[in-house]
């Protein structure tokens, strides 16, 4: 049944008909998934449909919770009103409560209160328990509404067009303040019918969401999944009630976690492949230059330096062996660099050419170091802080530069070039490991071209329509919600869809840090 315009109508109105004619197919088919009685009054509704599973639910909560006064939230976005004769879901629930038992007093509607004054008393009826059921929409109590005291269980009862919307409605309950330490979190589906759709749109919405969020490229990883979208493809393929629908979900999921690391093997390969051919071989040439220049350092001091050797210093080309002309000429040239903030040469000591340089410490906000250093060069150089009034100080922090340094250099270099010798063999091998669910990978990769074959022999033609049954698929591009005539007006209607629910319990105590469910 497509919307049809009269004789002589232009395209444009024509094609605004057409998309007319498939939102009104659009509503229907939702308004079938949550209660038959919407679009077909007379029916009864069999015991195992959505909106009875809800009721059983919400009368059993409602006796488990009565010492504490839980309060449950019924959120459903379509069928709420009853004018027009149109069948509301909110009043099929109320009365259907009341008969079991529950006083009507107790139930309340979040569109009922249409003043800010009247909102603030019903939120504190519900916060007090004084109201025990609250049904609403999304746009009525799914932000910025503090209700949180008693509740003990969030009821979805219909697919909203937003993961954020679930998100919300479930943040109405699992918060900081709430009296329960766990509350229920339900989801109510009906197998076959247009519920499965909306809940592929969920997912691929939530999977681009998260991509973006977690600052993943959603066009070069946009296989990515996470537990938000697991959740989503979960509840999409019990909905769906078909065998091969359920295995494509399930090899969508599957696949889309393999890629995800096959993403991480071939970054993790091309970060290995720069360490092995150039990174590693460039800081093992450096090291063994370091090492070469330090030994040959420690070796020419060695010589020069017998352990029975007496102190002597090169001063200004003059020989200088007591200690104390030595220190005094080590202050003055401390002086003269500091004045002129230049590196002061100051002669050599046992071959090493001996300067006095400003601490560059000291040029840091925080530098609280010498105001000097002095600097030993030979094939490398060494330092050592040296300060005012402290010539015999300077001296042996002189002679502990030729002395330990060099060799603590030496060993230290030794340390890193064996090491990164090590890095080196062990990134060769780690490069020549193949991606070790490779053949998992291609086994799905097929699977999955075989059940999408079937699945696209399996369309269904209408005789009016060329259109076919849409099939669930995870591609982004796809946000415009179609369905077939065939699966709005041909259906039962003296029977409901069988319904499924996935529930779990969800911590509130401590503050939760994420609102949205595990599902089982």
């Amino acid at each position: 049944m497509q919307a049809r315009c009269g004789e002589g109508c232009s395209e444009k109105e024509q094609y605004l008909c057409y998309l007319a004619g498939r939102l009104l197919y659009t509503h229907e088919a939702r308004l079938l998934g949550l209660d038959s009685r919407c679009i077909y009054p007379e029916v009864q509704p069999a015991p195992d449909s959505k909106v009875m599973m809800l009721i059983d639910n919400l009368e059993k909560n409602y006796y488990d919770t009565m010492a504490e006064k839980g309060v449950q939230i019924v959120f459903c976005d379509i069928a709420v009103n009853d004018d027009d004769g149109h069948f509301s879901v909110y009043e099929a629930i109320k009365e259907e409560l009341v008969k079991r038992g529950i006083p009507r007093e107790e139930i309340c509607f979040a569109g009922d209160a249409q003043t800010d004054k009247a909102r603030a008393e019903m939120y504190e009826k519900l916060r007090a328990g004084e109201k025990r059921f609250i049904l609403a929409s999304t746009t009525k109590l799914g932000t910025g509404a503090n209700v949180q005291d008693r509740i003990c269980a969030i009821h979805h009862l219909d697919i909203p067009w937003k993961p954020s919307d679930l998100t919300q409605q479930d943040g109405r309950g699992v918060r900081q303040g709430n009296n329960f330490s766990e509350i229920g979190i339900y989801h109510y589906l009906t197998e076959n019918t247009f519920e499965a759709y909306m809940m592929g749109i969920i997912t691929n919405k939530a999977k681009f969401i998260s991509q973006i969020m977690t600052s993943k490229d959603p066009v070069r990883v946009s296989e990515d999944v996470d537990e938000t979208v697991l959740t989503y493809s979960q509840m999409q393929a019990i909905a769906s009630g078909n065998p091969m629908i359920k295995e494509k979900i399930q090899l969508d999921n599957d696949i889309a976690t393999l890629k995800t690391l096959e993403t991480a093997y071939k970054s993790s390969r091309f970060k290995l492949q720069d360490m092995v051919e150039r990174s590693l071989p460039v800081r093992i040439e450096s090291y063994a230059a370091i090492l070469q220049k330090a030994s040959a350092d420690l070796k020419d001091f060695q010589e020069r330096h017998p352990e029975d050797a007496e102190f002597e210093m090169i001063i200004d080309g003059k020989k200088v062996t007591e200690r104390a002309e030595a220190g005094e000429a080590i202050e003055q040239a401390i002086i003269k660099c500091l004045a002129k903030n230049e590196p002061v040469t100051l002669g050599s000591y046992f071959g090493f050419e001996l300067t006095v340089e400003p601490n560059s410490a000291n040029g840091t906000f925080f530098g609280e170091g010498s105001p000097a250093v002095a600097v030993l060069k030979g094939n490398l150089k060494y330092t050592s802080e040296i300060s005012m009034n402290n010539p015999l100080g300077n001296l042996r922090r002189i002679a502990n530069i030729a002395g330990m340094q060099i060799s603590q250099k030496i060993k230290k270099v030794t340390e890193d070039l064996e090491q990164a010798r090590a890095n080196l063999e062990r990134a060769k091998e780690d490069l020549a490991k193949p991606f070790e669910h490779a053949e998992e990978l291609e086994a799905k990769i097929q699977r999955l071209a075989v059940v999408n074959l079937e699945l696209s022999k399996n369309h269904a033609f209408d005789d009016d329509d060329d259109e076919p049954i849409p099939i669930i698929d995870d591609s982004l591009d796809e946000d415009e919600p179609t369905v077939d005539e065939s699966r709005v007006d041909d259906r039962d209607k003296t029977g409901q869809r069988q319904s499924v629910m996935v529930a779990d319990a969800v911590p509130v105590k401590p503050m939760i840090q994420q609102s949205k469910p595990k599902i089982r």
